[in-house]
């Protein structure tokens, strides 16, 4: 018999602090400048990013609404 390891990952937040948005979306946390989502102010001095922005943004470029892949590739370095 064999045997799988499963790792699931659950977020249980719609706001997201820089480091968890990065990490939803892919990229690392000192070039998620290329993801173009303002972030939203929740409490005086807090930023978190919307959930749905972000889907949204991933969204535009499967539909290719966003920078064509050479120009998110360049950003990224």
């Amino acid at each position: 018999m064999s045997l799988a390891t499963l790792n699931v990952r659950i977020q249980p937040h719609r706001m997201l602090s820089l480091q968890q948005a990065a990490e939803y979306v892919g990229v690392p946390k000192a070039r998620f400048s290329v993801v173009q989502i303002a972030p939203v102010e929740v409490a005086k001095g807090v930023l978190r990013y919307d959930l749905h922005d972000l889907d949204n943004w991933i969204d535009s470029i499967k539909l290719g609404a966003a920078d064509s892949d050479e120009d998110v590739i360049g950003k990224l370095g």
